[in-house]
């Protein structure tokens, strides 16, 4: 039998389902592997935060990002490079889904067109006090096997995974390379603080700047567009090897190169 654990579910109310208005946070424990030769395998927190028919999964420091980008204006702190993101929105209305990249202060949304074609299969079993049931789909190249929840009449999941009869309570591929799983379901305010859209890429479009990105990491340094700078444990300005550098993020890129999308991956020299 599944056991998925940690999963906090008794707070959860018929009341809380039906408040639209009220902001809902759904928290899924994911698990991948960064190098599927190795060892590799990362832990994290993310939220899927669901309000009126909109919804975003993102990290928590994300959605902090996000908050103090919806009220002042300013980015705080942002991800880099174009590497493995999981930042993923939705309109639930309309069923689009977007990918979205953020590189300093430069935002990309790629729209997701692949669609998820599920097979809901008979097998049936318990998430905490919510009966399951599974069905199986293919994304990104990696065939997925999804618990999802009828009493939870949310029609979303993690990642850009929706469409089911209920919330996706745990999901994974058939490599393990990625595990969802739901831990705890809350209330966390009334604004959803979603970022807006980014340069719309295609994937061809995406993976040119990846590659770009790749092959000169720094050039924005460089070229005195951004400042950068570089101090030790004891805070003393170091020179800068953008040499050195650039050798160790282009190691860093290769030995990480295992997104969720296989059949978008780039082939790093």
């Amino acid at each position: 039998m599944m056991t998925i654990k940690k999963l906090l579910l008794l707070a959860f109310s018929v009341l809380f389902l039906s408040i639209s208005a009220q902001l809902r946070t759904f928290v899924y424990e994911v698990k991948y592997k960064s190098n599927p030769n190795k060892d590799s395998i990362i832990t994290l927190k993310m939220n899927l935060d669901v309000m009126d028919k909109q919804s975003v999964f993102r990290t928590d420091k994300q959605k902090e990002t996000d908050s103090i980008f919806s009220n002042t204006g300013r980015w705080t702190w942002y991800d880099t490079g174009f590497g493995n993101q999981l930042y993923i929105s939705k309109n639930l209305k309309t069923k689009e889904t977007f990918k979205n990249v953020q590189n300093a202060r430069e935002l990309y949304t790629i729209p997701i067109k692949e669609n998820l074609q599920w097979k809901i299969l008979p097998d049936k079993d318990k998430a905490g006090e919510f009966a399951v049931q599974k069905a199986t789909t293919n994304y990104g190249g990696r065939n997925w096997t999804a618990w999802f929840a009828a009493e939870i009449p949310i029609l979303d999941g993690p990642h850009v995974f929706s469409g089911l009869p209920g919330l996706i309570v745990k999901i994974e591929d058939e490599k393990k390379d990625y595990q969802f799983t739901l831990t705890e379901i809350k209330k966390s305010g009334k604004q959803l603080f979603q970022r807006g859209k980014g340069l719309i890429l295609t994937w061809a479009q995406f993976q040119k700047l990846a590659k770009d990105y790749y092959n000169d990491p720094f050039k924005e340094y460089k070229a005195g567009q951004s400042k950068l700078r570089v101090v030790d444990e004891h805070g003393n300005v170091l020179p800068i090897d953008y040499k050195d550098m650039t050798l160790s993020e282009q190691k860093q890129i290769r030995e990480t190169n295992n997104p969720v999308e296989l059949n978008y991956k780039i082939s790093y020299p």
